[in-house]
Protein backbone atom coordinates (compact mmCIF):
# COMPACT_ATOMS: atom_id res chain seq x y z
CA UNK A 1 0.00 0.00 0.00
CA UNK A 2 1.41 3.49 -1.24
CA UNK A 3 1.48 6.54 0.97
CA UNK A 4 -0.57 9.68 0.09
CA UNK A 5 2.61 11.43 -0.27
CA UNK A 6 3.67 8.67 -3.19
CA UNK A 7 0.40 7.99 -4.62
CA UNK A 8 -0.06 12.11 -5.04
CA UNK A 9 3.37 13.52 -5.61
CA UNK A 10 3.87 17.24 -5.72
CA UNK A 11 2.81 19.25 -9.19
CA UNK A 12 0.88 16.46 -10.26
CA UNK A 13 -2.31 16.84 -11.80
CA UNK A 14 -5.51 15.34 -10.56
CA UNK A 15 -9.43 15.32 -10.75
CA UNK A 16 -11.79 13.62 -9.41
CA UNK A 17 -13.87 13.22 -12.68
CA UNK A 18 -16.87 14.64 -12.20
CA UNK A 19 -18.27 16.06 -15.48
CA UNK A 20 -21.05 18.82 -14.17
CA UNK A 21 -18.69 22.08 -13.94
CA UNK A 22 -20.23 22.81 -10.29
CA UNK A 23 -18.65 19.67 -8.21
CA UNK A 24 -15.45 19.52 -10.86
CA UNK A 25 -12.15 19.43 -9.35
CA UNK A 26 -9.10 19.80 -11.40
CA UNK A 27 -5.42 21.14 -10.72
CA UNK A 28 -1.72 20.83 -9.34
CA UNK A 29 -0.96 19.01 -6.01
CA UNK A 30 0.17 21.52 -3.70
CA UNK A 31 0.87 19.25 -0.01
CA UNK A 32 -0.44 15.89 1.06
CA UNK A 33 -1.23 15.01 4.53
CA UNK A 34 -2.24 11.57 6.08
CA UNK A 35 -4.71 13.04 8.75
CA UNK A 36 -8.37 12.67 8.70
CA UNK A 37 -7.97 9.59 6.17
CA UNK A 38 -5.69 10.88 4.02
CA UNK A 39 -6.06 14.98 2.32
CA UNK A 40 -4.57 16.26 -0.76
CA UNK A 41 -4.13 20.66 -1.26
CA UNK A 42 -4.96 21.11 -4.64
CA UNK A 43 -4.66 24.29 -6.54
CA UNK A 44 -7.15 24.66 -8.53
CA UNK A 45 -6.72 27.33 -11.58
CA UNK A 46 -9.29 29.62 -10.87
CA UNK A 47 -8.30 30.25 -6.83
CA UNK A 48 -5.37 31.59 -5.57
CA UNK A 49 -5.08 29.13 -2.62
CA UNK A 50 -5.25 25.26 -2.34
CA UNK A 51 -7.96 23.74 -0.76
CA UNK A 52 -7.85 19.96 1.03
CA UNK A 53 -9.83 17.37 -0.42
CA UNK A 54 -10.15 13.89 0.33
CA UNK A 55 -7.91 11.62 -1.46
CA UNK A 56 -10.03 8.76 -1.80
CA UNK A 57 -12.40 11.51 -4.28
CA UNK A 58 -8.79 12.08 -6.57
CA UNK A 59 -6.81 10.07 -9.03
CA UNK A 60 -3.70 11.57 -10.83
CA UNK A 61 -3.95 12.43 -14.64
CA UNK A 62 -0.75 11.54 -16.86
CA UNK A 63 0.43 14.62 -19.00
CA UNK A 64 -0.56 12.41 -22.02
CA UNK A 65 -4.10 12.22 -21.37
CA UNK A 66 -4.33 15.87 -20.63
CA UNK A 67 -5.09 16.99 -24.42
CA UNK A 68 -7.27 19.46 -25.73
CA UNK A 69 -9.03 21.39 -29.06
CA UNK A 70 -6.19 23.33 -30.59
CA UNK A 71 -6.79 27.36 -29.67
CA UNK A 72 -4.65 28.06 -32.91
CA UNK A 73 -6.74 29.45 -36.07
CA UNK A 74 -7.60 25.76 -37.17
CA UNK A 75 -10.54 25.32 -34.88
CA UNK A 76 -9.64 21.64 -34.04
CA UNK A 77 -9.22 20.98 -38.09
CA UNK A 78 -5.25 20.69 -38.09
CA UNK A 79 -5.53 22.71 -41.04
CA UNK A 80 -3.79 26.61 -40.72
CA UNK A 81 -6.15 28.84 -43.13
CA UNK A 82 -4.70 32.13 -43.18
CA UNK A 83 -5.92 35.22 -45.25
CA UNK A 84 -9.15 34.25 -47.57
CA UNK A 85 -12.52 33.75 -46.89
CA UNK A 86 -15.20 30.51 -46.79
CA UNK A 87 -16.65 30.65 -49.93
CA UNK A 88 -19.58 28.09 -50.52
CA UNK A 89 -18.11 25.90 -48.23
CA UNK A 90 -14.65 25.79 -49.36
CA UNK A 91 -11.41 28.48 -48.18
CA UNK A 92 -10.70 30.26 -50.95
CA UNK A 93 -7.93 32.44 -51.50
CA UNK A 94 -4.77 32.86 -48.70
CA UNK A 95 -2.61 30.19 -47.36
CA UNK A 96 -3.47 26.96 -46.06
CA UNK A 97 -1.06 23.84 -44.60
CA UNK A 98 -0.90 21.74 -41.33
CA UNK A 99 -1.23 24.19 -38.13
CA UNK A 100 1.86 24.69 -36.49
CA UNK A 101 0.26 25.02 -32.66
CA UNK A 102 -0.89 21.29 -32.89
CA UNK A 103 1.40 19.84 -35.31
CA UNK A 104 -1.79 19.63 -38.12
CA UNK A 105 -3.66 17.12 -35.46
CA UNK A 106 -6.11 19.81 -34.01
CA UNK A 107 -5.08 18.35 -30.49
CA UNK A 108 -2.63 19.90 -28.13
CA UNK A 109 -1.08 18.28 -25.27
CA UNK A 110 0.57 20.14 -22.35
CA UNK A 111 4.19 19.88 -24.34
CA UNK A 112 2.70 21.63 -27.24
CA UNK A 113 1.04 24.36 -25.00
CA UNK A 114 4.12 25.12 -23.50
CA UNK A 115 6.22 25.90 -26.65
CA UNK A 116 3.13 27.96 -27.80
CA UNK A 117 3.05 30.09 -24.34
CA UNK A 118 7.21 30.70 -24.92
CA UNK A 119 6.76 31.29 -28.83
CA UNK A 120 3.72 33.51 -27.93
CA UNK A 121 5.65 35.46 -24.90
CA UNK A 122 9.42 35.41 -26.07
CA UNK A 123 9.84 35.36 -30.11
CA UNK A 124 6.48 36.20 -31.96
CA UNK A 125 6.79 39.83 -32.81
CA UNK A 126 3.35 42.14 -33.12
CA UNK A 127 2.97 44.53 -35.79
CA UNK A 128 2.36 47.98 -33.70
Amino acid sequence: MQSIAEQFPRRAFVTNGHEDWRTVVEGRVLATTPKFGGRVKVKRWTEDEGRWIPASTLRVVAEDERVLDCDGSCGGTGVFRGGGMILNGKHVGGTSGPCYRCSGNGKQTPKDRGRNRYYDNHVRRFAV
